[in-house]
């Protein structure tokens, strides 16, 4: 192999060859740049599932849900709301695929409790569940669109969420589905 010609007054460049421990180097510091990383994704992650934590703590109520079996038409009551006696259930022919048919008529609720102090508001959802022969036929989910205070009431909006509302059924049971709104 032939040099290429050397320039007059300047001097030749000796061949750089690697060093032994370079290559040592460069995987060092590409493991520690891999496990900084990794460390930063661990923390993010972390923090990412603390928050999310946090958030549904925070839309979870205070005490564990509560369902309880009625008659229809019984009065009933979940911690500080009172639902009153009188309540129907709708046309028979009212289902899930009906919606804006309200399923229960008559149904009037009251908060009872008093001021929290806390700003937190406790909004009261239920879900009715009817069975027949221990087989869901039917589920209606009722809602209250307004913050109720201390002492106000008003007529939950209850429709169809599953099945079809049937001519006779031999469970009714009521699940408590509060919403806590507010901080």
């Amino acid at each position: 192999m032939s040099h290429p010609p050397r320039t007059p007054g300047v001097p030749a460049l000796p061949r750089s060859r690697p060093q032994a421990g370079s290559t040592k180097v460069v995987v060092a510091v590409v493991a520690g740049v891999v496990l900084v990383c990794a460390g930063l994704v661990t923390v993010v992650v972390r923090v990412a599932v603390d928050i999310g934590a946090t958030v549904d703590e925070g839309l979870q109520p205070d005490r564990p849900a509560t369902t309880l079996e009625v008659e229809e038409g019984d009065a009933f009551a979940f911690e500080d709301f009172r639902f009153d006696a009188g309540w129907a259930l709708s046309g028979r022919a009212v289902t899930a695929d009906t919606p804006g048919r309200r399923a229960v008529r008559g149904l009037r609720v009251t908060h009872t409790g008093g001021p929290s102090g806390s700003g937190v508001v406790t909004t009261p959802h239920i879900s009715i569940t009817l069975e027949d022969d221990g087989e869901v036929v039917a589920e209606v989910g009722c809602t209250v669109p307004e913050h109720l205070a201390p002492g106000d009431s008003a007529a939950p909006t209850c429709l169809v969420t599953s099945g079809r509302l049937p001519q006779d059924h031999d469970r009714l049971t009521v699940h408590e589905e509060f919403v806590r709104d507010g901080a």
